[in-house]
């Protein structure tokens, strides 16, 4: 057996680990933030007024802007 083979190198510790972005308003689960935004664009999000359904008395000019505020993003 290699010495080098049992020695993984610290960029690897993590791969595999979180490889998916939980929305924090549902049990929904995304592989990157673009499919993430689409989702919250499209399940949380009152398409009449244009407002988070998570927190409708809030300003939101920016809506993405906002959704990132949800995920620490």
């Amino acid at each position: 057996m290699d010495a080098g083979s049992s020695t993984q190198q610290p960029q690897n510790l993590l791969l595999g680990i979180a490889q998916y972005i939980l929305c924090q308003l549902c049990p929904e689960q995304a592989p990157d933030l673009k499919v993430m935004e689409d989702h919250f664009l499209r399940a949380h999000v009152n398409k009449e007024k244009r407002n988070c359904e998570a927190c409708p008395s809030e300003d939101q000019p920016d809506l993405i802007q906002h959704m990132r505020r949800h995920t620490n993003r």
